[in-house]
């Protein structure tokens, strides 16, 4: 297992961070300011742990927002049915 993480959008890399706790990257943007990315623990099996810190004009999704939305929608019943 590689001790960096990358991640890509469109096949080019946007942000590469190490395995190590207390590792930061800085993303700046100038329409949304800076957003720092900070490991917070790092396990042996690949899973990390971030702390995301950004300005309150910048939307922050959490991976767990995203389950429960898709949890959500799972248990939603189609139009039509009952």
């Amino acid at each position: 297992m590689s001790d960096r993480v990358t991640i890509y959008k469109d096949d080019r890399p946007v942000l590469s961070i190490r395995r190590r706790v207390g590792e930061a990257v800085h993303l700046d943007h100038p329409a949304m300011g800076r957003v720092t990315i900070t490991v917070v623990r790092a396990s042996r099996t690949g899973q990390m742990r971030l702390a995301i810190q950004a300005p309150r004009s910048v939307a922050v999704l959490r991976d767990d927002a995203i389950r429960t939305e898709a949890a959500h929608l799972a248990s939603t019943p189609e139009r039509g049915e009952s």
